[in-house]
Order: C-alpha cells, then sequence, then structure tokens
C-alpha cells in the first residue's frame, strides 16, 4: 500500500488523477491533445461497504444498480487530497471512513475514466476474465480498499484512512492457494515501485530512472497503433510452413469446428516459440481477434495486408503471423530489477510499439487478474482496526 497525502491514485491501474487543466483565454476550452491528458478525465464510484465501525446484517450482496458512477475533478492540495464532483456540489476523499457518518453513507474509490471504460471491454470480450459486471469490479475494488485500510502496517501509526492505493495479491489467479491468507503487495501493477501513484518521482529525475514512463501514455486513443503493430512483422521463412499432414485434416473439419477449436488458442498463456503446426491464415483470423486490439483499422489490415484476387493467399499469408500474435499476447511482468532506466516489457521480446498499447496491456492484465474478494476478506482486520481506532 502507499498513502497518498498530496494526491488521488487510481485504485484499478495505480496511477495519480491529474488535475483538469484548461486554457487561459477563456477557462473553458480543454488543452490540446497530448499522451497524459487521460490522467485528467476521472470518476469516482460509489456503492456497498462494509465499514469497520458498523455492523451490517443480512447478506453482504452488491447490485449494478447499487453501485453509482460520477464524474470528478482532482482537487488535492499538499497534506488535503480530494476530488469535486463535476455536475454536483460537494468534494469527497477517496477511500475515507467517517465513524461519525451512518452505515448507509458513501464509500467513494476514485478511477480513471478510461480504466472504467477498459474494464468494461474486459468484461465483454475477455475469455480470461473473472469480472463480468460493475458490482463484480466494486467488490473487487471495496474490499481490495478495505483490507487495505484496514491492516495494520508498520510504518503507519494506526488506522489508514484514504486516500490510498490499495494492496493487491502478488501472484497471477492460478498460483494462488485455494484457501487461506493472500499475499498482498504492489508488484502486480507491473510498473516499478517508485512509479506508483504517490511514490512518483519530480520530473528531473523521472526520464533518467524510468526512460519514457509509458504506463503514463494515454491507453485508449494509440495514434499509429495499427501501423505501428504491422511494422513489426516479419516475412516467412520456407522452413516455417506448417505441418501439412495436420493441415490437411484439419481443413477437413466443419467451419463451426475449426471456430471452436481456435477459441481455444486465445484462452491460454502463450510461449513466444512458434511451432508452425497451424496455417498462418488461421493466425491472422486470430490476431484481429486479439480482445485488447478493439481499435485496429482493419481497413489497413484489409488494404494493405490481404491483397485481392488470385494473389490474395500468396500476399497475406508470407508474413508470420503467428509469431506476431505470440509477442502481442506476451503478458506483462513484474518488475525484478531497479536498475534504470526500465525498458518496455514488450521491446524486451523484440517489439517495438507506441508506449500507450504497452500501457493497455498492463492494465488488461490488471482487469484480468481481479476477481471479487480476491483479497479474502475475512472480518479479522475490522475488529483489528476497530480496537486500535478506540485506543
Amino acid at each position: 500500500m502507499t498513502s497518498s497525502l498530496e494526491c488521488c491514485d487510481c485504485s484499478i491501474c495505480g496511477m495519480p488523477l491529474d488535475e483538469m487543466c484548461y486554457l487561459d483565454d477563456d477557462g473553458q476550452a480543454p488543452t490540446r491533445w497530448y499522451d497524459e491528458l487521460w490522467k485528467q478525465d476521472n470518476v469516482v464510484l460509489s456503492g456497498p461497504h462494509w465499514c469497520r465501525f458498523h455492523d451490517v446484517p443480512g447478506p453482504r450482496t452488491v447490485t449494478d444498480d447499487s453501485v453509482s458512477c460520477d464524474a470528478v475533478d482532482d482537487r488535492s492540495t499538499k497534506y488535503s487530497p480530494s476530488v469535486s464532483f463535476r455536475h454536483k456540489l460537494g468534494s469527497v476523499v477517496p477511500q475515507n471512513e467517517d465513524p461519525t457518518l451512518p452505515g448507509e453513507a458513501g464509500y467513494y474509490i476514485a478511477i480513471h475514466s478510461a480504466c472504467l471504460r477498459i474494464a468494461n471491454l474486459v468484461m465483454k470480450r475477455s475469455p480470461q476474465a473473472h469480472i463480468r459486471s460493475l458490482a463484480d469490479l466494486w467488490s473487487t475494488l471495496e474490499r481490495r480498499c478495505t483490507k487495505t485500510g484496514n491492516t495494520p502496517l508498520p510504518t503507519w501509526p494506526g488506522v489508514m484512512d484514504g486516500p490510498f492505493l490499495p494492496s493487491i495479491p502478488e501472484g497471477p489467479p492460478e498460483s494462488r492457494p485455494s484457501s487461506g491468507p493472500v499475499k498482498l503487495g504492489t508488484s502486480r501493477y507491473f510498473v516499478h515501485p517508485w512509479a506508483l501513484g504517490a511514490r512518483e518521482m519530480d520530473s528531473e529525475n523521472e526520464e533518467e530512472t524510468f526512460g519514457d514512463a509509458w504506463w503514463k501514455a494515454d491507453p485508449e486513443y494509440i495514434p499509429g497503433l495499427t501501423a505501428g503493430l504491422f511494422a513489426n512483422i516479419e516475412e516467412r521463412g520456407h522452413a516455417q510452413d506448417a505441418s501439412s499432414a495436420f493441415m490437411e485434416r484439419f481443413d477437413t473439419c466443419p467451419r463451426e469446428i475449426k471456430d471452436h477449436i481456435l477459441g481455444f488458442v486465445l484462452c491460454q498463456r502463450m510461449p513466444l516459440e512458434c511451432n508452425y503446426v497451424l496455417d498462418q491464415r488461421y493466425w491472422r483470423e486470430l490476431f484481429v481477434q486479439i480482445p485488447f486490439l478493439w481499435d485496429l483499422d482493419l481497413a489497413m489490415v484489409n488494404s494493405k495486408l490481404l491483397p485481392s484476387g488470385e494473389d490474395a493467399r500468396a500476399g497475406s499469408l508470407g508474413l508470420d503471423w503467428e509469431k506476431l500474435t505470440r509477442q502481442v499476447m506476451t503478458p506483462v511482468e513484474v518488475y525484478k530489477q531497479i536498475e534504470p532506466p526500465l525498458p518496455r516489457p514488450y521491446s524486451q521480446i523484440g517489439l517495438d510499439i507506441p508506449r500507450g498499447f504497452q500501457n493497455r496491456r498492463r492494465i488488461w492484465q490488471i482487469l484480468e487478474e481481479m476477481y471479487p474478494n480476491d483479497v479474502r476478506v475475512d472480518g479479522t482486520e475490522n475488529r483489528w482496526a476497530t480496537q486500535r481506532y478506540k485506543k
């Protein structure tokens, strides 16, 4: 967990919420686009919260209708972090629990609007997602914040009231124990610890330490994305032809059976090493179906990489679609070294892509690894925190 005394952080991606900046001429027009502008567009989610100060009778259920979303501006000042509503009066401190308020009072979690939109795409498009609704997202974030805020820390005297960056499970879902406590930390935000939210360095030292700081780039609007990806595609050599015996049998299958089989390919972690068992035309189909490539320029794909007429098969299939697909699907790994500058994960496997796309892959993976109460709040944290608060 990191405590923010000067800003509010996004509880999804770990980056700070920036204050909305307007031009000096009329105070109304937003600044021109640049790749960190997205951090100025923010919201707070509010929904059911099982507070350490109040006992909630009955089952703990969350529905989509019980979770609200409001646009906010970050209005943090030194030692007074908060956000103000854009379309109504008032301001709130995210993740703040007030024992003087009734149990049904609002609990707020701040996130970037872009992260919320990407979360909605993960729910709809990702075969690996564990969250499928706004209620699932709220249940995950709220439990993470509750667990973090109510867990004793040797470096923090007492209970943590927001805002703060919640700790999350340290391992991927498949490696977590089926029962018992889960190890928590911040490594699976997939950035260097010094780059997380409140720990951000000043701009003078940042470039030397972090290089291009790709985790700050806009993960939604990525100029030149399709062209940037296709600049990495390689020509396929003759030694890389698919196994003819396998393909003869596979091609005889009905289309619905082939689609069913191919549907499993993007549902699992792929090794980088190509086996060239499957024909490149199928890898081309899989590439355009990658869930986080929702904004591929299909016109560019069809016009530049898929020639029409008799040369269609030869022109498009002379490219190594399998290698590019495996590279793009490669998950982000936890940073294990502190030596600056820090390279982009994609660059380590031979991909040169826009920095915003690397950030999109990071946020997509964070969301895919979420599931409700993945930090396993069991109530003991609440009892400790209440006793500590009363002392």
